[in-house]
């Protein structure tokens, strides 16, 4: 008994002697509101001047957080919209009406930048009547309100020759091939390399520069012209087929590049000098495989492509299911300094 009487009166001092020690070295008052309880702390203040540990949170305190969270949070705060005089994606916080300076927007009226849509060579080459900006946009951003208010073009303005007007259905219908096969300079070479399992597809092309750009007076361009500027090397358990090729868009549609081409003649200039789209040409393209060089490598080279898949295995993993109905197509560029140090 006296041993534990001795240990109950010890506790009971270092109590006594804490709590004057608290009443002297104390630097805050013992009171916090965040509970409503009364609590005693010894705060020391450290070599910056600063205290710690800190005061426990009141509800001001949490109010002022959670409304900073809303604000962070709100729509307005990170949605984007697109400013009709430059066409650049701005925070909506950051835009205002375009009809505020409707009346202002005369500056913006440039000769030689816009141009009417043509049907046929019979219509004429004419601008669209107007300022130069993008009528689907309704909203201007802050930077080119107040150019406009000063009565100046803006810096990035679409009337500074950077108008380019809605691409039309002839064109956005083109897939990969069909847009080397379009074009009328060709400024690189491509290397494709396709990796297959029995469920799995991976698609990559790197794109190499050439040293001197070519340009065709004839389009489309024969086929052995594709075939020196593109190689597809494929790796899978066997041998691509046409289901597999029609997941790529690496098969060229013969209506698709005859239909782009006219377009192209009628409202572009860089081919309104070009002929009607050679037929001989567009015959010797394939309409079931790609028209380019293809090597064949028996095998799964990539082990995230699984060739006997769990019951358990996530779709959403690297690769793109067979069953889907397209493949993902991943260009990657290379320049001259990068080739370098290859």
């Amino acid at each position: 008994m006296t041993v534990f009487k001795l240990e109950f009166d010890s506790q009971k001092s270092k109590k006594n002697i804490r709590k004057n020690n608290i009443e002297k070295t104390s630097l805050r008052a013992p009171t916090h509101d965040a509970d409503g309880t009364l609590r005693n702390y010894i705060y020391k203040p450290s070599q910056d001047g600063t205290i710690f540990p800190p005061d426990p949170l009141t509800k001001k305190n949490i109010e002022d957080i959670v409304r900073g969270v809303c604000t962070e949070l709100d729509p307005a705060a990170f949605q984007e919209a697109g400013c009709a005089i430059c066409g650049q994606l701005v925070p909506i916080k950051n835009l205002s009406k375009l009809s505020a300076v409707k009346n202002l927007l005369s500056v913006l009226e440039v000769v030689g930048v816009t141009r009417k849509e043509r049907f046929s060579e019979k219509d004429p080459i004419t601008d669209i009547s107007g300022p130069v900006i993008d009528s689907d946009c309704k909203n201007i951003c802050n930077t080119c309100r107040i150019s406009i208010r000063n009565n100046e073009i803006p810096v990035n303005a679409l009337a500074q020759s950077l108008w380019l007007g809605k691409v039309p259905e002839q064109l956005s219908s083109l897939n990969w091939i069909e847009q080397i096969v379009v074009a009328r300079v060709r400024h690189n070479a491509c290397f494709i390399k396709i990796n297959s399992g029995y469920r799995k597809l991976v698609a990559h092309c790197v794109a190499f520069a050439n040293p001197t750009p070519k340009m065709y007076d004839i389009l489309p361009p024969p086929r052995e012209e594709i075939e020196e500027a593109i190689v597809m090397f494929y790796t899978g358990p066997k041998k691509p087929d046409a289901e597999h090729f029609r997941k790529l868009p690496l098969v060229v549609r013969p209506s698709v590049v005859r239909n782009a081409l006219n377009w192209l003649r009628l409202n572009h200039s860089e081919y309104m000098d070009l002929g009607p789209p050679s037929e001989e040409n567009l015959k010797t393209y394939p309409t079931d495989m790609p028209p380019i060089s293809l090597h064949y490598k028996e095998g799964v080279a990539d082990t995230n492509i699984t060739i006997d898949p769990s019951v358990h295995e996530n779709k959403d993993d690297q690769g793109i299911d067979i069953e889907e109905n397209e493949c993902a197509f991943i260009i990657h560029g290379l320049v001259g300094n990068q080739l370098d140090t290859m």
